[in-house]
């Protein structure tokens, strides 16, 4: 069978290993990387298992345009095609699609058609069975499940949140999220409570990936986020990797902030300021709003926030799509989940009563290890 015969419809069969050998395919010029099921995007709640993974192909050296077939198998079973792209400058391919089928891992590769004169070339595959899932909550029914999460803080303000504090009446679980709240304190008009749940004592990891499905927060006067914290509070001058770090995956301050509103930071446990607070990398990054599709916002439809956490460093991605990455403080101990909306005292001159309470929404939250 001719290679050039496979670029008709989605989910075309293409050659046999031995009719790709007979037809001049160059092997291991190109690499297939996949990620977890990270990609899942829409309007309401969903079943986490809809989410499609995000995969990435690279040839060397690049061809510019040159068409590259997306192919994907179970098992032993013939190449299939799912897609056709283009390489980019860089010589990369990124695509999106199912993890499996039926509990099956799909394999997953690309092949460079013949371009120029020159061969067909066969990336190396990469099956998604990869990444095995550690931890996952959909928030089925109305309670939070007490062995994943714990409320934290209950009823403590803190040095930045003397007029806030987490309460159980801020978390609500209905229709398959968590909610949420950041609501006036019925006691004291002056002061809120805060939605904010952990892991901590329950789950923790080191390296993986880290993704929930979020509906954030529409006001400002607020932040809704999604981090990591160390089990261990321990700080140890000069050794980040041993003292750990505040990973924030998402933090969101409200719809006209500025830059997009939309950030993610380290905060390096092992390197402090002058004051002793750890020292800080990252930003609001308004290369993550321009993600956004037309007449959308991050209030207005559920989005996956995720770091892929390696023992080198953090890539932080919006919808499968990376945004920033960084080597700044790097943890190498074990971490636990938070989801939070706060009202931190410098915001609250900047909070809309009148549309209290506001809500952040989580779908699921999930992590992978290799």
């Amino acid at each position: 069978m001719a290679l050039a015969l496979v670029v008709l419809g989605l989910e075309t069969q293409v050659p046999s290993e031995a009719a790709l050998a007979n037809s001049g395919v160059v092997r291991g010029s190109g690499v297939t990387t996949l990620l977890p099921s990270i990609v899942h995007q829409g309007t309401g709640t969903a079943y986490a298992g809809k989410a499609k993974l995000a995969g990435t192909v690279k040839f060397s050296p690049a061809r510019e345009g040159r068409r590259v077939l997306i192919q994907r198998r179970l098992g032993g079973k013939p190449w299939q095609k799912v897609a056709v792209e283009r390489q980019s400058r860089t010589g990369m391919v990124k695509f999106t699609g199912a993890a499996g089928r039926a509990g099956r891992p799909y394999t997953y590769r690309g092949v460079a058609v013949r371009y120029r004169g020159q061969a067909a070339v066969s990336a190396a595959p990469m099956s998604s069975a990869v990444w095995k899932q550690k931890f996952s909550d959909q928030f089925a029914g109305t309670t939070l499940d007490g062995r994943k999460w714990d409320y934290r803080a209950l009823g403590m303000p803190t040095e930045h949140r003397i007029r806030s504090i987490s309460a159980k009446e801020a978390v609500m679980v209905r229709d398959g999220s968590v909610r949420l709240l950041v609501k006036q304190d019925p006691k004291d008009p002056d002061k809120y409570l805060n939605g904010h749940i952990g892991t901590h004592g329950k789950f923790s990891f080191t390296h993986g990936v880290a993704a929930a499905r979020i509906k954030l927060q529409r006001g400002q006067g607020q932040h809704g986020a999604f981090w990591l914290q160390p089990n261990e509070a321990r700080r140890i001058p000069g050794d980040p990797r041993s003292s750990g770090a505040e990973i924030d995956v998402v933090e969101y301050f409200g719809d006209g902030h500025q830059n997009g509103a939309l950030g993610s930071f380290v905060y390096n446990y092992g390197v402090v300021n002058g004051d002793g607070s750890p020292v800080r990398t990252g930003a609001v990054w308004p290369r993550a709003t321009a993600m956004l599709a037309d007449k959308d916002d991050w209030w207005k439809s559920y989005h996956v926030f995720s770091v892929e956490w390696t023992p080198r460093s953090y890539i932080f991605r919006v919808d499968g799509r990376e945004h920033w990455r960084t080597r700044a403080g790097v943890s190498g101990v074990d971490e636990f989940l938070i989801l939070s909306l706060l009202t931190s005292d410098y915001e609250i001159p900047r909070l809309d009563r009148s549309r209290l309470p506001s809500k952040m929404n989580v779908d699921w939250v999930r992590v992978w290890q290799k």
